[in-house]
């Protein structure tokens, strides 16, 4: 073959065998990097309440035995008391047992939350006349560190082990241990509450009252 023709088909030939090596790096998958996860491993407590089928109350004796459920949990302001409720399909009759629950439980200085109950969660059929009463303590908090090291099957060079650091520091930083895994509700800063303030002023929506004089004999 003439070294002139013979040229361009090497080149055909080499662009060709590129194209199918960056086809197959495409197909390939790529490692990934994992975050560090912060994990809840504190103490839990259940206890079940029944309500009357197709009805907001409480079946007989319910209520006595939730008080005495709580006061066998040491319960502090950290303490989280998680009420799952079960749906009945009813939006009216779900609100009204929400509000026989929150009439009920007692005066306690753990937050209360009120979230429908997840089945696949608890592991147990979802059952419409029931709702878990749960305590949760914060004491405790698990940092799981993950290596990221390439599959067998990734043609890619190993990644770097993601580091802990960003979750140790958070966890040192926390105010509360709780805020890691179950946060409470952003409610506005300082500065949300004083701009309100102004707004309600220059709005003309505060309403002043003269102060009053009196008048006396020296």
């Amino acid at each position: 073959m003439h070294p002139i023709t013979a040229r361009p088909l090497r080149l055909a030939l080499l662009a060709f065998a590129s194209a199918l090596a960056l086809a197959a790096c495409e197909e390939q998958p790529v490692g990934s990097f994992r975050d560090a996860e912060l994990v809840n491993t504190s103490s839990r407590a259940r206890a079940d309440l029944y309500f009357q089928p197709g009805s907001p109350a409480l079946r007989s004796g319910e209520s006595g035995r939730l008080k005495s459920f709580l006061s066998q949990q040491l319960i502090t302001p950290e303490t989280d008391i998680v009420v799952h409720v079960g749906s009945t399909g009813s939006a009216v009759l779900d609100a009204r047992r929400r509000g026989t629950l929150q009439a009920t439980m007692p005066r306690t200085p753990a937050r209360v939350r009120l979230v429908r109950l997840d089945a696949t969660e608890l592991g147990q059929d979802l059952r419409t006349d029931l709702a878990q009463v749960e305590v949760v303590q914060y004491d405790r908090l698990n940092i799981k560190c993950p290596g990221n090291p390439a599959a067998s099957y990734e043609l890619t060079t190993p990644l770097p082990n993601d580091g802990c650091s960003n979750a140790i520091n958070l966890a040192n930083e926390a105010d509360q241990l709780r805020d890691l895994t179950a946060p409470r509700d952003f409610h506005g800063s300082e500065g949300v509450t004083s701009v309100g303030a102004v707004e309600r002023h220059r709005a003309g929506r505060v309403i002043t009252t003269p102060l009053g004089i009196t008048t006396g004999d020296n």
